[in-house]
């Protein structure tokens, strides 16, 4: 899948680039440090995935929302929890606090085809050692 990461801070798209390496499916063809990069790089690219950071030197990362290509799905990655109300109404895929953490970060990436999660086991009674009563 075609990724861009929209962050005015440079070691933190490169802290998530490096990351993203373990994950082979994911393309990171683009990266932007601002909202007008940000739409720049969607009208350049075939963009499936944004990881977004939400506040970028006075900007507000989700006006960009609106420029993205039908389909495409978002991850927001800040530092600021205080947004997160606003992305499920935004309807991301998942919001990832930073320093962005590997588990955190397959996780994120898990829920964009839950299909590819691994089945769960079912779940199992327990065993008794004693018969079963019957009610009286």
């Amino acid at each position: 899948m075609n990724a861009l990461i929209v962050d005015d801070e440079k070691p933190a798209r490169d802290e998530l680039r490096y990351l993203l390496r373990q994950h082979p499916d994911i393309r990171i063809v683009a990266e932007a440090d601002s909202l007008y990069h940000a739409r720049k790089a969607l009208k350049e690219h075939q963009i499936g995935l944004v990881f977004l950071d939400i506040h970028m030197c006075g900007e507000d990362g989700f006006e960009v929302l609106p420029s993205l290509p039908p389909g495409a799905r978002v991850i927001i990655v800040s530092a600021d929890d205080s947004q997160a109300l606003r992305a499920i109404r935004s309807n991301v895929v998942d919001y990832i606090l930073k320093p962005v953490e590997r588990q955190a970060l397959a996780e994120a990436l898990l829920r964009l085809n839950p299909a590819s999660r691994p089945a769960a086991a079912p779940a199992v009674p327990p065993k008794s050692d004693s018969a079963p009563t019957r009610p009286r």
